[in-house]
This record gives structure tokens, C-alpha cells and sequence, in this order.
């Protein structure tokens, strides 16, 4: 266990060096925290690319919690406290540090969803059913995450069940494939990220455009790749959050914004919209869904280990409201996958 700390800690060490800092003590001191929750509804389906294959729908909720400005102090003490001595970006230079709860499932399946024998060059039948729990850090040009991800793969995360469910609904052809799916299997993901605002332009009118760059990892058996992405957003009174994430691991940015920028400017405004667009890519070790599973065999098949999803979207705020639309286009993930695929994703966050 220790030499698996150690790892998760020198990877760390070499992601953070690659990001900026934010070094001026002053500017942070001046920051006002939050003191409010967020609830975050994600929904992401190929029905937006005219598709039904590949990632083929994903939903999350989570829940932030207000700043709890020292995780001693809160009612999970043996794990807080290791992360608060142990993770060491996570530390007292932050201004605000939250709590983020989730649950979400995601589900697979091949191109061909009418053959009910097992396609052996194509993606496997696949779902995951998770919740998480994260710690965020951040000041007003850094944000931190650590998170772990809890849940199950196979049968058990209940993909067959929701997606004939929404199928009936809908009025749709179910798929007939589910009985060859990966099996049952616990799955474990630690994650950490750093994301980082680059720089910000303000005409003084509300206009503004800024840049937000990420880079982190993820260690488990559903998935273990380094991730490294950039996000450039313009618009109306950009909301002080650090950009607009996708279902992932550690894809938590809505946490509470801040009362108000800074002592002596004006107050976050309650109406803003901005248009944003981002690149982020992946070195793939390891993806349950495509290597089957880890201690029985299953189908697999032959995964690409560099992976990239591009995105463009529209945000808009309202008071305590956030709504967001993009499209994302992943590169192919298998060898044998014929072309990228293309998802919608939806946001709406809700901060009481």
C-alpha cells in the first residue's frame, strides 16, 4: 500500500510542474469563499450525433459542498486527513476547499445492436455504475482535485435494464446484444487533476475571454490513461469557474462560485453567456470497456492508446442557474473502429 501511495505521489510530482501557479499570496487573500451548495445534472447521449453505438449515453449527479476551509474539520476524518497530509498540492495556499459527492452510470455498446452473437471486432457490450467522491482545492487561478470512483462493471451496473427501459420509452428498437457484455467486476479509479486559468482578457464591458488548461491522471481497473486538455471560452460576464467538463473522472469544475470576485470589484453578475471550445487528449493504459475485464476473460478488443475529444458549446448563467450545450467529437478508440464518434452533452447546475 505504501509503494502504491508513493506512485500515486510521483506522478503527481511530475504532472504539476507542467501547469502554472498562482503565486500572488495578495490577490488570493482577497478572495471571498462560497457558502453555498451545487448540484450538477450531466446527460450525454449519441442521439445528438444521429448515432446509437459506441458511448452511447452517460448521466451524473453530483452534489459540491460550500468551502470547508480545513478537511479535519469535517465529518470524514481518517480519509480527509490522509489526503490533507499526504496530497500535497492540496494545501494551505488554497483559499477554498469543497467536497464533491456523485453517482452516474455510462453505457456501451457496439455499432451493430441487431446481432445477437457476440461481434468479435467490435467494441463490447458494456456499462459502469458508479458514485465518487472528490476534494477540490483552489484559489483564483488553480483548482486541484483528488477523487476516487466506486462502482461496478457488467451486469450488476444495470446498462441492459436502463437502456431497454429508455428504448420502450422512446419507441426505439432495443438492442440485442446485452448478453454478451464484460462481466461483473468491482471497479476502483483514483484520480487527479490540476486545472489552471491561463489568462483573461476584460474589455471593461462585461466581454471577456479567458484560457484554462488541465492535466492529470487516472489509476485504476475501469481505466488509467494522463490527460492533458485546453479550454478557450468568450463571452458576457464569464462565470469565476474553471471551464466546462464532460463525464469523466475528476470532470468536476461547477463548484459554488464565489460571492464576488474580489473585495472592491464588482460582484460575479447574475446573467452571463459565453461560447467555448476545447481539445483535450489521453494516453490510454488501460479501458475496461475496451480491454475487457481484468481478472476473467471476456471480449475485447485491440484499443488505441492516444485518444482526443474535441468540443465546442455554448454556456449560459442565470442567477443561480447554469446551462450548457456542446458537442464532442472523440477520436477512434479501437483499431477496428471504422470512424470518431460524435456525442451531446448537457449541463445544469443549480447553486443554493
Amino acid at each position: 500500500m505504501k509503494v502504491f501511495s508513493n506512485g500515486i505521489l510521483c506522478l503527481c510530482l511530475l504532472l504539476c510542474p507542467v501547469l502554472l501557479r498562482a503565486d500572488d499570496q495578495a490577490i488570493r487573500d482577497q478572495l471571498i469563499k462560497p457558502t453555498h451548495w451545487s448540484f450538477n445534472i450531466y446527460f450525454e447521449n449519441d442521439l445528438f450525433g444521429n448515432t446509437d453505438q459506441q458511448y452511447t449515453n452517460g448521466t451524473k449527479l453530483s452534489w459540491v459542498s460550500p468551502d470547508v476551509t480545513d478537511y479535519v474539520n469535517t465529518n470524514f476524518p481518517v480519509l480527509t486527513k490522509w489526503v490533507d497530509r499526504e496530497v500535497h498540492f492540496i494545501s494551505d495556499e488554497y483559499d477554498v476547499k469543497n467536497l464533491a459527492f456523485s453517482i452516474g452510470q455510462n453505457m456501451y455498446t457496439p455499432s451493430d445492436i441487431v446481432t445477437t452473437e457476440l461481434i468479435e471486432d467490435d467494441r463490447p457490450y458494456a456499462a459502469w455504475l458508479y458514485m465518487s467522491a472528490g476534494f477540490h482545492a483552489k484559489n483564483d487561478r488553480v483548482q486541484d482535485t483528488f477523487a476516487i470512483q466506486l462502482g461496478m462493471v457488467g451486469p450488476a451496473a444495470l446498462g441492459k435494464e436502463i437502456q431497454d427501459f429508455i428504448h420502450d420509452w422512446r419507441g426505439i428498437a432495443k438492442a440485442q446484444g446485452w448478453h454478451n457484455q464484460i462481466h461483473n467486476e468491482v471497479g476502483l479509479n483514483l484520480v487527479a487533476e490540476r486545472r489552471v486559468r491561463f489568462h483573461t482578457e476584460n474589455t471593461g464591458k462585461g466581454w471577456e475571454a479567458d484560457a484554462i488548461g488541465n492535466g492529470g491522471f487516472v489509476l485504476g481497473n475501469v481505466s488509467t490513461f494522463l490527460n492533458m486538455g485546453l479550454e478557450g471560452r468568450f463571452g458576457y460576464n464569464l462565470p469565476y469557474d474553471f471551464g466546462t467538463t464532460h463525464i469523466r473522472p475528476g470532470g468536476e469544475t461547477n463548484i459554488p462560485f464565489l460571492a464576488e470576485r474580489f473585495k472592491g470589484k464588482i460582484p460575479e453578475r447574475d446573467f452571463g453567456f459565453h461560447f467555448f471550445t476545447s481539445i483535450e487528449g489521453r494516453v490510454v493504459a488501460r479501458d475496461i470497456f475496451l480491454d475487457g475485464n481484468t481478472f476473467s476473460d471476456s471480449h475485447s478488443v485491440s484499443k488505441e492508446p492516444l485518444v482526443a475529444d474535441l468540443a465546442f458549446g455554448a454556456k449560459v448563467k442565470l442567477s443561480s442557474f447554469k446551462v450548457s450545450y456542446s458537442v464532442v467529437k472523440r477520436s477512434k478508440q479501437f483499431k477496428l473502429q471504422p470512424k470518431s464518434h460524435t456525442f451531446g452533452s448537457v449541463m445544469v447546475s443549480f447553486t443554493y
